[in-house]
């Protein structure tokens, strides 16, 4: 019965439910999967994003930087010359480990000893200019004058120093 009734008739009804659902051009109306570009005319009409800009690659969008910016900066024509890079020094790191730890521990046992609300220790070889250690505590600072990320203040680059502090060494 299943063999020769019930699954050909299934299958039957199924080929004609098929012809239905295909246009008159022969393109299927419905499929079972969505292609890339059905999701972003969908996600186009609903944010309003035209089509071309969700299915464009970082690399496109990178090469097409300068006319963007040519076309929303006016009369800033100096400030987007987009010049070759130059080939400078390479940047070198100078903490010593065994300084930075030092400078940590020695810091963390000052704020403690002295119930301060936080300190910075800064040890710089004077000659080259090189930061051998950069300690803070609290590490970042909440400035109350402004917001987002710019309201953070790592204190040993940013804060101000007394020079009777920094010239210490030298007397």
């Amino acid at each position: 019965e299943l063999k020769y009734g019930t699954i050909p008739e299934l299958e039957k009804r199924l080929k004609a439910a098929q012809d239905k659902l295909q246009s008159k051009d022969g393109t299927v109306m419905l499929r079972e999967e969505v292609t890339a570009e059905e999701i972003a005319e969908a996600v186009s009409r609903w944010a309003g994003i035209p089509v071309t800009k969700l299915l464009e690659g970082e690399r496109e969008k990178l090469l097409h930087l300068p006319d963007v910016l040519h076309r929303r900066v006016v009369g800033q024509e100096q400030a987007l010359s987009i010049e070759e890079p130059v080939r400078g020094e390479d940047v070198k790191l100078t903490i010593d480990a065994d300084l930075q730890l030092i400078a940590e521990q020695e810091l963390a046992a000052a704020i403690d000893t002295c119930h301060a609300a936080g300190g910075a220790v800064l040890i710089v070889d004077p000659r080259p200019g090189d930061i051998l250690a950069a300690a803070d505590s609290p590490v970042l600072v909440q400035r109350s004058d402004a917001k987002g990320p710019e309201a953070w203040d790592n204190f040993v680059f940013t804060g101000a120093y007394e020079p009777g502090s920094v010239f210490k060494i030298f007397t």
